[in-house]
């Protein structure tokens, strides 16, 4: 019984010093491409990065033109981004941050989630500005996708089938 528990006991320590090493290299995106229609504007370019950020809980304000910054709070967390764009790219790169554990070089992984969650909805925002959100192999979800077995009578049929 003693081994048993002193296993036990060894394993909620090895649990809690995992969980505790929560630290990754800061996530930079630098230079993504924005490939498309050339005639978007710089400025069409900072509405999507706005309203790509607001989705993912950022703030966006622009602090000159090709420049803006973006902000998130989460809880006692805060993480600043400033984010370099034109009409041909945009990067994110950080800028500073409250109880994320940055050292220099690290810092705590929820960091770099929201930086590839702001940088996927730029990306989907981007796609859309340019009216193609297949572009890449992104398709529309079936979810979405009309077909041709919904009701057309208005009637409420629910049957899973019904709706492929």
């Amino acid at each position: 019984m003693k081994k048993l528990l002193k296993i036990f006991a060894m394993m909620v320590l090895l649990s809690f010093a995992i969980i505790g090493c929560r630290s990754q290299s800061v996530y930079n995106v630098k230079n993504i491409p924005i490939s498309g229609n050339n005639s978007v504007s710089q400025e069409d370019v900072y509405e999507a990065i706005k309203l790509a950020g607001a989705s993912k809980g950022w703030i966006i304000t622009k602090v000159s033109d090709g420049l803006a910054q973006g902000q998130i709070n989460l809880r006692a967390h805060e993480a600043i981004v400033s984010i370099p764009y034109s009409n041909s790219s945009y990067s994110i790169l950080y800028k500073s941050s409250k109880n994320l554990k940055y050292d220099g070089e690290t810092i705590h992984s929820n960091y770099n989630g929201w930086v590839k969650n702001l940088k996927q909805a730029i990306y989907f925002r981007l796609a859309v500005l340019f009216g193609n959100p297949t572009r890449s192999g992104m398709t529309t979800p079936k979810s979405i996708t009309p077909s041709a077995s919904v009701p057309q009578n208005g009637s409420q049929n629910t049957k899973k089938e019904d709706w492929r």
